[in-house]
């Protein structure tokens, strides 16, 4: 996500791939994650049958030019097209 759900306080470097957990009632239920260099952070929380370490993994691995991973980028964009009736669902696959 671009914004947490909770206001949790943060500290994190400024450098690409810094982390730091997010903790709710004294557990871990995700990461502050910098993609980029001296850009806002993604906050990450693992999903099914995935550890939370697992994920931030998953985030920095799949990294590119922009501050949230390619995946989920080209499925916002597919999405908002698809809203505006831009694409056809026959479309929505990217390449």
């Amino acid at each position: 996500a671009k914004d947490p759900l909770l206001r949790v306080p943060y500290e994190l470097g400024d450098e690409e791939g810094a982390t730091c957990p997010v903790h709710f009632n004294n557990e871990c239920i995700g990461f502050v994650v910098r993609t980029q260099s001296n850009v806002k952070p993604v906050f990450v929380s693992a999903g099914h049958l995935i550890s939370q370490k697992e994920a931030v993994s998953i985030i920095l691995e799949l990294r590119g030019k922009y501050r949230t991973i390619e995946p989920i980028r080209r499925a916002d964009q597919a999405a908002r097209k698809f809203a505006k009736g831009m694409i056809e669902e026959e479309t929505w696959v990217l390449e």
